[in-house]
């Protein structure tokens, strides 16, 4: 994962001659963080029925056993590794929780003055219900609190007749996207 800018001009080549190939392309988008709060508070009404909360230590692999499969991720090894930032310095998860489940996650990690959001996920049978924007908002708010004036996100790219609902989403609480990317992959 390289960002476009920072490509060597001979990319080409090494693509080639390291046998790479394209993945997904991703979108970077960054507001600073007052925008954004001002837009995302107007925007996070849940369900009734739904909440938001800080997950505890205790929560942590729930969290990741919602987060990593709906990006796809169902190896044993790689949710116990996102369980393993739940409770570290710097780092804060959200989960919206429908009863006693969760049924979507966040998380940002604090990097002095810059927030960086990801993991956003939400179950399919409860999207469209406000979880990602109210996981937004309280994202934001958090970085704001912990003296954060930039924040940063990054979500799909859309291909012509595609629609994701989280580029959408951030765009409409006031991110600006930054530049596309592409996930270089290798194969020996």
């Amino acid at each position: 994962m390289i960002t476009p800018s920072l490509l060597p001009p001979d990319w080409t080549s090494v693509v080639g001659k390291l046998n790479l190939s394209q993945g997904d392309r991703l979108v970077k988008l960054g507001c600073d963080v007052e925008t954004v709060l001002a837009a995302t508070e107007e925007a996070a009404a849940l369900a009734p029925e739904l909440r938001v909360e800080l997950v505890e230590a205790d929560q942590a692999h729930e969290f990741a056993t919602v987060m990593m499969p709906t990006f796809g991720f169902t190896s044993p090894g790689l949710t116990d590794l996102a369980a393993s930032c739940v409770g570290k310095p710097d780092w804060q998860q959200y989960a919206v929780w429908e009863g006693k489940r969760m049924i979507a996650v966040g998380s940002i990690f604090v990097n002095g003055e810059c927030a960086d959001m990801f993991g956003g996920a939400t179950l399919a049978e409860a999207r469209g219900l406000g979880a990602q924007s109210a996981l937004l908002a309280a994202r934001v708010r958090a970085a704001q609190a912990a003296g954060c004036r930039w924040i940063v996100a990054e979500t799909g790219a859309e291909d012509p007749g595609d629609h994701n609902t989280s580029l959408h989403n951030m765009v409409r609480a006031g991110f600006e996207p930054l530049y596309e990317r592409t996930t270089w992959l290798w194969r020996g």
